[in-house]
């Protein structure tokens, strides 16, 4: 039940980002994967969960080590291989107490993490928006 709440909440997500970044709706499948993230091709996609570590210069770090008081943010990664940039967001507030179930770190591929620092400043402004967002609600 959890897993088709968050790919519905997924699903929505892409959609709005999508269209503020001028994307076609990419997302037409998608799988939970707790150890990997990659992209399958033909709008399919894999959500792989992550912790990211924001830097006060604004880059983000993918980390693979499990460890909480190193980390200070939660996201998740929609990775594909058709988009011009990974797209993250923040987990839904209800999700918090489920996270403990999915494995708290994920080795991501080598063109992902390209793809990261090409955009980190993309990304870092789309997540600032965001937040911004989420204080107006």
């Amino acid at each position: 039940m959890i897993e088709q709440e968050l790919i519905n909440f997924i699903k929505e997500k892409s959609k709005k980002i999508g269209k503020r970044l001028n994307l076609p709706p990419i997302v037409t499948e998608i799988n939970l994967t707790y150890d990997n993230c990659s992209a399958l091709g033909d709008n399919r996609i894999v959500i792989g969960l992550n912790y990211i570590k924001q830097y006060e210069d604004k880059n983000f770090h993918t980390e693979t080590t499990p460890s909480d008081t190193f980390l200070n943010r939660v996201y998740f990664i929609i990775a594909h291989e058709n988009a011009h940039l990974l797209q993250y967001y923040k987990f839904p507030k209800w999700f918090e107490k489920y996270k403990k179930k999915y494995s708290p770190y994920l080795h991501i591929k080598d063109y992902a993490e390209q793809k990261i620092e090409k955009n980190a400043s993309k990304i870092a402004s789309i997540l600032l928006k965001e937040e911004e967002n989420d204080r107006k609600i």
